[in-house]
C-alpha cells in the first residue's frame, strides 16, 4: 500500500469541509432575498474549477508542470490547508445560522463583528484562499497555482457585491467597520469601492 500523500489529506481535508457546508446550509435563517442563477453560477464555477485544478489527475500540456519534488513543502502545504480550514470554520460558527454561501439578505440578521470579523470582513473567503494556496503547494503544479489565482479573483468580485449589499443595509455602520477592519488580508487595504443602495432593516449577509 502506498503512503498517503499530502495532497491526498487535502482532499480529504476539503471534502469534510465541503460536506459540513452543505449539510448546515439547511439550518441558516429564512433567505430574503437571493442573487439569480446566473450571479450564483459566476462563483461557484471558478470554486470548483479551482478544485478541479488543484486536485484531478490529467494532463493539461505545460500547466501540468511539477514545480518541484520536495516533501517538506508539500506537507507545509498541507499544514497551510489546515490553517486555512480552521480559520474558515471558526468564521463559521461565528456567524452562525446567518451564514449562506451566496450574496443572500437573510431575516433577522446582524452584522458580525467579533471573533475572526474583528480581524477582516470576510473571514470565510480569507480561510477558503489560504486553505488552496496550501493545497496548491502540496500538489507542486502550475495548474493549481492557477486554480488559486482564480478562486481569488472570484472571491474578490463577490466581495464587492456583498460590500454594496451591506454597505446598503447598514449604512454608517457598515462604513465604519469597513474603516476599522481589512476586507480579506489582516492589515491590508480596507474598502472596497461600493455603491450605496437602499434596503429594508432587518437583515444581511457577510462571509
Amino acid at each position: 500500500m502506498p503512503p498517503i500523500t499530502p495532497l491526498q489529506i487535502d482532499f480529504w481535508i476539503w471534502t469534510v469541509t465541503l460536506a459540513y457546508w452543505f449539510a448546515s446550509a439547511p439550518f441558516t435563517h429564512k433567505t430574503r432575498q437571493r442573487e439569480t442563477w446566473p450571479k450564483q453560477l459566476r462563483h461557484a464555477i471558478p470554486f470548483y474549477l479551482a478544485l478541479y485544478l488543484v486536485f484531478a489527475k490529467r494532463s493539461l500540456g505545460p500547466l501540468d508542470y511539477t514545480l518541484y519534488q520536495t516533501s517538506s513543502i508539500e506537507w507545509l502545504g498541507t499544514l497551510v490547508t489546515c490553517a486555512g480550514v480552521a480559520f474558515a470554520f471558526w468564521a463559521r460558527f461565528t456567524i452562525g445560522r446567518n451564514w449562506d454561501g451566496y450574496v443572500t439578505l437573510k431575516h433577522g440578521h446582524r452584522l458580525i463583528r467579533t471573533g475572526p470579523y474583528a480581524i477582516v470582513r470576510h473571514p470565510i473567503y480569507t480561510g477558503f484562499v489560504v486553505a488552496f494556496f496550501g493545497s496548491a503547494l502540496s500538489a507542486a503544479r502550475i495548474d493549481a497555482f492557477l486554480g488559486v489565482a482564480i478562486v481569488t479573483v472570484s472571491f474578490v468580485h463577490k466581495v464587492r457585491q456583498e460590500e454594496t449589499l451591506l454597505t446598503g443595509e447598514f449604512g454608517q455602520a457598515y462604513l465604519d467597520f469597513t474603516r476599522n477592519v481589512p476586507a480579506l488580508v489582516p492589515g491590508g487595504r480596507r474598502r472596497f469601492r461600493a455603491q450605496v443602495v437602499e434596503s429594508p432593516p432587518g437583515s444581511s449577509t457577510n462571509c
